[in-house]
């Protein structure tokens, strides 16, 4: 008997394993019908890849890990034609969701958030026409195809517009035109209309995008068509012409008896608290990394002034030294030119007494002559006189 019940209980487990299981995958496949899921295959796909959000407005939301410069249709992604027009495939491995189920809205503190939807659509975005440029607008939360038509101008820096040559490059988000002239390009473009339904998907309505031989013109590329084929898990995969993308029908939850949830949800006052305490935090660690800037700064100009210094008093030093030197140069040489002038002078002397006592030696005086000068002229003989 304890063995039968241990049985029973150990099938009972394996059983409801299974049924609880069943909710992510359960029919179709590669190349068959769609599988049928409810909204709780959100909840536990993009949980890894975001905060779910319990909103007063909307339910459960869902805030993506994502840069600040995110913006939805536009980052790490594509637009591709398929048979259900321009189709937006998505590098991030929650865009299979993000991008083709439900809408977005644009919250001032907290950043884009999606809000699930129920049916799948190349793409929830609003399109534009205007002279050399192509735009599209993110749908908000609670807009379907007839409204998206006539949405216009209401905020334009959720626009995103790419000159029509480029519209279809694999990385359109590197000629995006610059947000501030979105208004001036609102302003002269118009409303693309192309509704497409969608009879598998209960006639669904979506906007399909712009022409494909008008973009063909505008870029001068012969656009290819790419093909959707289904896939059985969560992602995205284009090869070539093929879009292997995974695109569930999601069937509502009403009546069941556990309403499908996140596995984890956060309150979004709580977020804001914690951000508030995260920027308190980064305003106090900015203060200290500007005052320890500032410290290092004054020492550092307290060194350079105190090498400043020392190299002045060095230089200083030099200067007198060279001074000194110099002084000493010119007293010398001063000294050498006093030295030589003396002997010179000196030099001169001697020769002029030699010279004398040449021209006395040499030169016999006639005594007879003198005497007779010297009494013509007595005052000769006086000076002679003195002058012996």
């Amino acid at each position: 008997m304890r063995k039968l019940t241990g049985l029973i209980v150990g099938l009972f487990i394996i059983i409801s394993s299974c049924v609880v299981s069943t909710p992510l995958y359960t029919s179709g496949g590669n190349g068959g019908n769609p599988q049928e899921v409810n909204e709780q295959l959100f909840y536990d796909a993009l949980s890894p890849y975001g905060t779910w959000v319990n909103s007063s407005d909307y339910g459960y939301i869902w805030y993506p890990d994502v840069n600040n410069d995110f913006y939805p249709y536009a980052s790490d992604g594509r637009w591709v034609y398929t048979d259900y027009g321009w189709t937006w495939v998505s590098d991030y491995p929650w865009g299979w969701a993000a991008f083709h189920y439900g809408t977005w809205d644009f919250d001032a503190d907290n950043g884009w958030f999606w809000v699930p939807g129920y049916d799948w659509a190349p793409s929830w975005v609003i399109w534009r026409r205007a002279d050399g440029f192509y735009g599209w607008e993110p749908m908000r939360p609670g807009m379907n195809e007839g409204m998206s038509i006539r949405d216009g101008l209401a905020d334009p820096d959720r626009w995103v517009f790419v000159p029509d040559r480029d519209f279809d490059r694999p990385d359109p988000v590197r000629y995006f035109a610059a947000r501030n002239n979105n208004m001036q390009i609102l302003r002269n473009s118009r409303i693309i209309d192309n509704v497409y339904v969608n009879n598998d998907r209960r006639g669904l309505r979506y906007n399909s995008g712009p022409d494909l031989a008008e973009v063909s013109r505008a870029t001068g590329r012969n656009i290819g068509r790419v093909f959707i084929t289904e896939s059985d898990r969560p992602g995205t995969r284009l090869s070539r012409n093929n879009l292997q993308i995974y695109r569930p029908n999601i069937q509502r939850s009403n009546g069941m008896d556990v309403r499908p949830a996140p596995p984890s949800v956060r309150d979004l006052d709580e977020i804001n608290r914690e951000r508030n305490r995260n920027s308190n935090l980064n305003r106090e660690n900015n203060e200290l990394n500007r005052r320890s800037y500032e410290q290092r700064q004054r020492n550092t100009e307290q060194e350079q002034n105190q090498l400043n210094m020392q190299r002045n008093q060095r230089n200083e030093e030099e200067r007198e030294q060279v001074t000194r030197r110099q002084q000493a140069q010119q007293q010398r040489a001063e000294h050498q030119q006093q030295s030589t002038s003396g002997d010179q002078r000196n030099q001169s002397r001697r020769e002029s007494r030699r010279n004398r006592r040449s021209e006395s030696t040499s030169t016999p005086v006639n005594h007879r002559d003198n005497n007779n000068i010297n009494n013509q002229n007595p005052g000769v003989e006086e000076k002679q006189e003195d002058k012996r």
